[in-house]
């Protein structure tokens, strides 16, 4: 289980997974990118090349679909952030 992270004073939002709530604060995903990239290719032409066995195939094959699902994940946090940053802005302006 993950322990928050925020500081002792309360002035760190942070839940948890500082690293990743990093990655969606700042929208910086270049290292990511290059990694998920990197290794999404290599992945690709085991998969063509026919590597391995049919059990290797099979853990290529999962391992693609999760490289797939972590992309959606933080497609979906990053939506998830523009919601919420929407819907404080319309609580700003209905205070007003």
């Amino acid at each position: 289980m993950a322990k928050p992270a925020g500081d002792k004073k309360g002035s760190n939002t942070l839940i948890g997974y500082p690293i990743i709530e990093k990655l969606i604060q700042t929208e910086d995903f270049s290292k990511v990118n290059e990694s998920v990239s990197s290794c999404y290719d290599t992945l690709e032409k085991m998969l063509k090349n026919k590597t391995g066995g049919l059990k290797k195939q099979k853990g290529i094959r999962s391992a693609l679909k999760a490289y797939d699902l972590t992309i959606d994940l933080i497609r979906e946090l990053l939506k998830t952030k523009y919601e919420l940053i929407r819907q404080n802005q319309q609580k700003g302006v209905e205070k007003k």
